[in-house]
């Protein structure tokens, strides 16, 4: 079995999110968007993951526990990148997006947290391309 999915796996989760698009594309123009099938398949994949996440990373952890030590220590580093974010965030907001907020009912913790959010992906990309961009520099001076 592990022979088969290191070969073959990429190629038959390709073709497993494929149909399933499919078929959700399918039925939200079919059935005027009503994609009930669409939602339930993307939170059923969503629970596969968060589960195969959970169980594969204790048992990474209990088999490699230097490594655990060290993602534990790069997921605080994102936690504190966030929670800098969070506290410098404005969560009042004017305008359209105002008008927006009290539409959906967004509150001042959570519009700081959306914020926070959106500056720390923005900050976590920018910081990835230049990494990629140095890393590239590196490797053709090798």
């Amino acid at each position: 079995m592990y022979n088969f999915l290191s070969k073959n796996g990429q190629v038959l989760a390709l073709i497993g999110g494929g149909l399933i698009a499919v078929i959700a594309a399918i039925t939200l123009y079919s059935t005027e968007g009503a994609n009930g099938f669409g939602i339930a398949a993307a939170i059923f994949l969503a629970i596969v993951a968060g589960a195969a996440w959970l169980i594969l990373g204790a048992l990474n952890a209990a088999k490699n526990p230097a490594a655990a030590k060290r993602g534990l220590i790069m997921f605080g580093v994102l936690a504190v990148f966030m929670l800098i974010f969070y506290v410098t965030s404005n969560g009042v907001e004017t305008g359209s997006l105002a008008e927006t907020m009290t539409e959906f009912e967004v509150g001042e913790s959570e519009s700081k947290m959306i914020s926070g959010f959106v500056k720390s992906a923005i900050f976590l990309s920018v910081g990835a391309f230049v990494s990629f961009i140095v890393m590239e520099i590196i490797n053709v001076f090798k």
